[in-house]
């Protein structure tokens, strides 16, 4: 009986550290993503040093299932090292302090039976103190929905991921392209973009044409070229925005 709730109690255990762990994983490779994938976007890396990142990131992401989801879910399933029931006893001993002594009393005489054969002095005493411990929720002494607490460090870093996927949607496509394809180059795109305002392009042979343009950004140039034909051509600046 009292190895059916220990047995019990150490799933529970490593049930509970799984749950956490998922939510550990999910917090820390979350923040890792969205550090890498901001100086992806904004900061002009060269391969090497992308690489670098690249590799950090996966190796860190390894790391987390490793520690955090693989090892607990072998755990759970008794896969390697685990608990032994003198461990699992202190632990609830240190919930239930009114029955850390008999439990660790009871394991040690059970090991004396073991030991030495079956004894009826021995197998008296277990009996009695099983009885006075068999009323003692062991699995009561882990609480999986404490981890509710740690929730907020896996929202957070989704929330930033939507509001950037709301706001600024070419840095999380462009961050992460640039994580991914780490060995290839990516030109830095220009600060700013050209608007034509002309509603018709045609022009007639012979004839000026006057193209109208308009510069959009955080950054203006200041003048503007224009290629034709193998020539090349300053645009009159009317105003700081505008050109022609």
């Amino acid at each position: 009986i009292l190895v059916s709730r220990l047995d019990e109690f150490i799933r529970k255990y490593y049930k509970n550290q799984l749950i956490r762990g998922l939510l550990y994983a999910l917090s820390l490779g979350l923040s890792f993503y969205i550090i890498i994938v901001i100086a992806e976007y904004y900061g002009d890396f060269s391969i090497p040093l992308r690489t670098f990142l690249f590799y950090a990131f996966a190796v860190g992401v390894l790391f987390i299932l490793a520690k955090y989801i693989i090892i607990p879910l072998f755990k759970l399933y008794r896969i390697g090292e685990i608990l032994t029931y003198e461990d699992a006893a202190q632990i609830i001993g240190n919930h239930f302090t009114e029955v850390q002594d008999k439990l660790l009393n009871v394991l040690q005489l059970n090991k004396q039976i073991t030991e030495l054969g079956t004894i009826a002095l021995l197998e008296a005493g277990i009996e009695q103190k099983i009885k006075e411990i068999r009323p003692i929720p062991f699995p009561v002494a882990i609480d999986i929905s404490h981890n509710r607490k740690y929730i907020p460090y896996v929202a957070l870093p989704l929330f930033i991921i939507l509001l950037a996927w709301l706001i600024v949607p070419a840095l999380l496509r462009q961050g992460t392209r640039q994580m991914f394809q780490y060995n290839r180059d990516f030109p830095k795109s220009a600060p700013f973009d050209f608007v034509i305002e002309n509603n018709n392009l045609q022009a007639i042979q012979q004839k000026d044409f006057t193209l109208k343009l308009k510069i959009k950004g955080n950054q203006l140039p200041q003048d503007v070229f224009i290629e034709y034909e193998g020539s090349t051509f300053k645009m009159n600046k009317g105003s700081n925005v505008s050109f022609d």
